[in-house]
Formats: structure tokens, sequence, C-alpha cells
């Protein structure tokens, strides 16, 4: 849903005019009538004054990781077929991993899915960094990655390495 039908369709809701909303948010009421034409793109302190008026507040969350893209680029996790046909390329993979490093470090009570999609993953770092040290090595930049450095080299990884290593010769 576009900003512009948020703000028409609540407004209209909580029966406020767009004076009334433009009083109670300390937003002008041009910029209401420009936000809910489509014309305006808000700024996020508009929003933080438009948004709790009507019922809503921002929340910024990571980004959910592409598991299915990730298990196609080696990721040794079990599940759904994975699509061989997938485009992947290098950036991408990078940007997933990462994805899913700040996915996983933001989950406050992991379950047992969450603890295997954590191996699964180091056992993918473990890969890229001993057979791809290229690719490791722009993932090292990340503070993430060096806080997951020391779980690397437990061995019920090593398992899980190999079949991330048969994956990944396929894609590297």
């Amino acid at each position: 849903m576009l900003f512009s039908q948020l703000l028409i369709q609540q407004r209209k809701r909580l029966g406020l005019s767009q004076s009334a909303l433009a009083f109670q948010s300390a937003v002008s009421l041009p910029t209401i009538q420009k936000l809910e034409a489509g014309a305006g793109n808000p700024s996020l302190e508009t929003m933080e004054a438009l948004l709790p008026v009507l019922g809503y507040s921002i929340h910024f969350r990571p980004r959910a990781a592409d598991w299915e893209f990730l298990q196609a680029c080696g990721l040794p996790l079990m599940g759904r077929s994975v699509k061989s046909s997938i485009r992947t390329d290098k950036s991408r993979l990078i940007q997933e991993i990462r994805s899913a490093l700040v996915e996983l470090e933001d989950i406050k009570n992991p379950e047992e899915g969450v603890s295997r999609k954590k191996e699964s993953l180091l056992a993918l770092l473990l890969a890229l960094k001993t057979h791809y040290p290229s690719v490791y090595q722009e993932l090292k930049k990340s503070e993430l990655i060096q806080i997951a450095e020391t779980q690397l080299n437990q061995s019920k990884l090593l398992k899980l390495k190999r079949i991330a290593l048969s994956r990944l010769s396929k894609f590297l």
C-alpha cells in the first residue's frame, strides 16, 4: 500500500479531516494535501509526526534473507527443493549472506530451525573461507562475520561444509 493511500484511508477511518490531522500532527495542511495526492515524498520526520496520530509507528527491522537463493548458492539447508534456475551472482550472494547474518543476529529467542539456519550459514562461510578466500575477504569487512568466525571451526560444521562446497563449486 502506498503511503498516500494509507494516509487517506486511516485518516477517514478515524474521522479526521485534513485540517484536524494537520493540527494534531503539527504538519502543514499543504503538506498533507500533497502527500494524499501522491505528489509528495514524506521525510522521516514528517512520517514520525503523522503516523502516531493515525495509530501507527515506524519500526526498523532487518530485511529477510532470501534463504532459497542461499540454498541455490550452496547453503546446506534442507527443506523445499531449490530452483536451479535462480540467477546467481557474487555480489548478490554477499548481500544475502549479510542479510542472513543480520536476520539471525536480531532474533532474540532462537528455536531449532533458527539454530539449523545458523549452522548452515556458518558452514557456508567456512567453505567460502577455505576455498573462495576472495569472496570471504569481501564479507570479512563485516563485524558480524568476525563474531561468526569464532564459531567456524566446530567439527559439526565439516559435513555441512562439504555439502556447501559441492553446491558452491557449481556457482562460483
